[in-house]
């Protein structure tokens, strides 16, 4: 498998509707890009120091790397820092320090395209609240203009991995050394939940459901050693896999010998399978190898699009910043006890020139923003003149009438597929308004397909100006219900979770709704919500087709 290089792609995406495409880095040339960023705490009973005993891991790593590096224990100390570049090469090392921080920035030439340069930044903390040093690696990439976009799939450091087993990498309480959490109890598939849908959840967590009789076709333990660092590995029983499945339904829950990665930010009721993809032993059984690439760029996904370099731990530039100022405070009181000046006013000089590329690094970030808004303007404007042609194409179909119409699905199955096939980008169907109407016992399904038609045609042609109210009114009356306010239901903070619904990132208020027989029976009541989305001219529903609880339940 291949990462191509996509200037303007915005995520580690896979291409196609449960398809597994090739993965795509979001990258522009000259400058470096995250590509992971591993943060946790590791065990304080390790050693009797154990920052020490993890920096000497690191120091092990470092001198044992092809072509590795030959530092002694003084400058492995980074005290004075250690600036070692090589002569016609990018490799280079440096090292910096300062009371209860230790940082590591290596740069290696990558030794598949001229240019390219992979770049590792380790840092350890002694955070002073006994549970152990905070550690944090990045692994960065930079592409070079004019180079081959062609990048093969990258590995995290394996520091990441022997720091993992060495010293016990946690995070929020959970083991990310590389080990499986074995789950059977009902307790822990509790507490497996909580940690799934908690939103300060920072690691993606890959679930294996182990069968009733003979093996799984994973080696999960294989799994939990290639993620150390990057997520939570679970081996989770029949039984406890069963529960899982009642809770979220076998679109988003585990079963028979399958394996499902939840990402971060799960949240089921807007959350869709394909953002959580489950592998099955018909289809991955032959391509294993495969599937634990797909759980790595997953992973490494998650762990860039949740942090940034200045949270939870310091970076190298800022641990950098620290070191150079104790040694500025240092210099000076040398000075005002010897007099001599020049030693300090070097450093100074070093300081200034180093401020001015940090300063032009800033300038270029800046720039790219502007670059990458002024695309995104651009692209936005030939989208709206793109509706605007699909809109009047549109609109010539509809004046020959409904007999183009297919019949409507005879289950709600169907749905979402329909919804996206015959009313794209005119209304939506969300997740959790598909899930509702599949559990629904609702007799009259065409009926409803109607009044969803109607919704993304008519109604929404007329919040348009593009028909009469009259028109609507005439076609309600046809189908027999009426289009009105929710009410104060809506509003009500206990019914939040009831009257609001999230698409796309953003959340909507159910203030609307389709109403037509008032019968509390779910075969026979019929109540379409949704809302009203000005700025995209667009029908969200997100509860079909019975009654909510209103302010009089």
């Amino acid at each position: 498998m291949n990462i191509v290089v996509q200037p303007n792609q915005t995520a580690l995406a896979r291409v196609g509707r449960g398809g597994w495409g090739r993965q795509q880095l979001p990258l522009s040339p000259n400058r470096f890009h995250r590509i992971l960023q591993v943060i946790g705490r590791l065990d304080p009973q390790t050693g009797v120091d154990p920052l020490e005993s993890a920096r000497a891991v690191v120091v092990d790593w470092l001198r044992r790397k092809k072509g590795g590096w030959k530092i002694d224990d003084r400058q492995a100390s980074g005290s004075p820092p250690v600036e070692i570049e090589v002569e016609d090469s990018t490799r280079a090392l440096f090292i910096e320090s300062a009371p209860g921080l230790w940082a590591v920035r290596l740069i290696d030439p990558c030794a598949e395209v001229s240019g390219r340069q992979w770049r590792v930044e380790l840092v350890l903390v002694d955070m002073h609240d006994g549970r152990g040093p905070a550690f944090g690696c990045t692994l960065s990439v930079l592409i070079p203009s004019g180079a081959d976009g062609m990048v093969g799939t990258p590995g995290p450091p394996g520091v990441i991995g022997k720091l993992a087993q060495s010293h016990g990498l946690s995070e929020g309480g959970f083991r990310l050394d590389g080990t499986v959490w074995p789950i059977d109890r009902p307790v822990d598939v509790d507490r497996l939940v909580a940690f799934i849908e908690s939103p300060v959840r920072k690691v993606p967590v890959v679930v294996v459901s182990t069968p009733r009789h003979g093996e799984g076709y994973v080696d999960t333990a294989k799994i939990a050693r290639g993620l150390a660092g990057l997520s939570l590995v679970v081996s989770l029983s029949a039984d406890g896999a069963q529960e899982l499945t009642e809770r979220y339904g076998r679109a988003l829950g585990v079963f028979g010998s399958a394996l499902r990665m939840y990402r971060v930010g799960f949240d089921a009721d807007i959350d869709t399978w394909e953002r959580h993809p489950l592998y099955t032993p018909l289809q991955w059984r032959r391509r294993v190898r495969e599937l634990e690439r797909n759980l790595k760029l997953d992973a490494m996904e998650d762990s860039v699009s949740t942090r940034d370099e200045n949270r939870d731990v310091p970076s190298f530039s800022f641990i950098r910043r620290i070191a150079t100022d104790q040694r500025i405070k240092a210099l000076a009181a040398d000075v005002g006890s010897s007099g001599e000046t020049s030693a300090l006013e070097a450093e100074i000089t070093r300081l200034q020139h180093e401020a001015t590329a940090w300063e032009k690094t800033a300038l270029d970030e800046e720039r790219n923003a502007q670059k990458a808004l002024e695309a995104q303007r651009q692209t936005r404007a030939r989208l709206y003149l793109f509706a605007a042609r699909i809109e009047a194409l549109e609109a010539k179909l509809a004046e020959l009438g409904d007999e183009m119409r297919e019949p409507n699905p005879e289950s709600f199955e169907e749905l979402g597929d329909w919804a996206e096939k015959n009313l794209s980008g005119h209304l939506v169907i969300t997740p959790k308004a598909e899930r509702a109407a599949r559990r629904s016992t609702h007799e009259d399904i065409s009926h409803v397909y109607n009044c969803l038609h109607f919704l993304g045609t008519t109604y929404r042609d007329m919040k348009r100006g593009i028909v009469s109210k009259d028109l609507c009114e005439q076609q309600l009356a046809a189908l027999n219900v009426r289009v009105s306010p929710t009410g104060k239901a809506a509003d009500m903070a206990r019914l939040e979770g009831e009257y609001h619904t999230m698409w796309e990132g953003q959340r909507y208020k159910l203030d609307m709704h389709l109403a037509g027989s008032p019968s509390r029976d779910g075969r026979y009541g019929l109540r379409i919500y949704f809302a009203w989305d000005d700025e995209q001219e667009l029908v969200v529903v997100g509860h079909l087709p019975e009654h909510l609880t209103n302010s009089q339940s």
